[in-house]
């Protein structure tokens, strides 16, 4: 049984496995950043990013060309809202998304610990046809990230076609 003092707090994203079909990957890469806060009070807030998002030549998110935009999208996941505890599940109730298509839904977590690590599990679901399914592994947020606030290594795009050059 999950009970609401074990979760409450903020997390440190350590990784994100996704299955598709019979295909394992990293939608964020091997070694993303990022954090989930569960308040006491039952809100919610996930952040998950790419390590190696890169920066905008603009330097404006407003003025960015599409290429930027879509390069910064592709490596961002974020939502917002409240969430529950149930016997054997935590219920995200997203309010907001990066991803809009999940706004207003309910997604279910499955937590399971291993040491100091919260594993969610996503249950499989359907996507057009092929089932996916998910597990986010999480660190307690201490004092600092799991890898000592090291948590960007920016890359600086260039104008043509969303290329991208070591910064």
């Amino acid at each position: 049984m999950v009970m609401k003092s074990d979760v409450i707090g903020a997390w440190a994203l350590v990784s994100w496995e996704q299955k598709r079909g019979e295909v394992t990957g990293y939608p964020m890469g091997e070694s993303p950043v990022g954090s989930i806060v569960y308040t006491d009070d039952g809100l919610l807030s996930v952040n998950i990013m790419r390590r190696d998002r890169p920066q905008m030549v603009t330097g404006d998110f407003v003025t960015a060309t599409a290429a930027e935009k879509a390069l910064a999208f592709e490596g961002y996941l974020s939502y917002f809202g409240r969430y529950e505890v149930m016997e054997d599940r935590i219920v995200h109730r997203i309010l907001a998304c990066s991803y809009p298509n999940w706004a207003g839904q309910e997604q279910f977590r499955f937590p399971a610990w291993d040491g100091d690590l919260l594993i969610l599990n996503a249950p499989e679901r359907d996507v057009n046809g092929t089932k996916v399914s998910a597990s986010i592994t999480w660190r307690r947020w201490r004092n600092t990230m799991p890898d000592g606030d090291q948590v960007t290594g920016v890359r600086k795009v260039t104008a043509n076609a969303g290329a991208s050059t070591p910064g």
